[in-house]
């Protein structure tokens, strides 16, 4: 079993009953002890199950810290 597992937009074009499965694994794995590095576009959704949020502009870090942290004016535009 990986340490550290890398998705890019794993959810793009699953229904609802997909994703749910989806976040059922990756939540079992995380319980398991595999780190996840979650690449999305969908922000509101994906920070409410997130530790850490790295958010990117321009080629640079324009924030990096805990979920509950990053700037709800970020979650408005995605």
């Amino acid at each position: 079993e990986p340490e550290l597992a890398l998705l890019d937009e794993p959810f793009t074009g699953l229904d609802a009953a997909s994703r749910r499965t989806l976040w059922a694994e990756i939540e079992a794995a995380k319980a398991r002890g595999v780190g996840f590095a979650l690449i999305s576009h969908a922000v509101r959704e994906d920070l409410a199950r997130a530790d850490l949020a790295l958010l990117l502009a321009g080629r640079r870090g324009a924030y990096f810290g805990p979920a509950e942290g990053f700037p709800a004016e970020e979650t408005t535009a995605c």
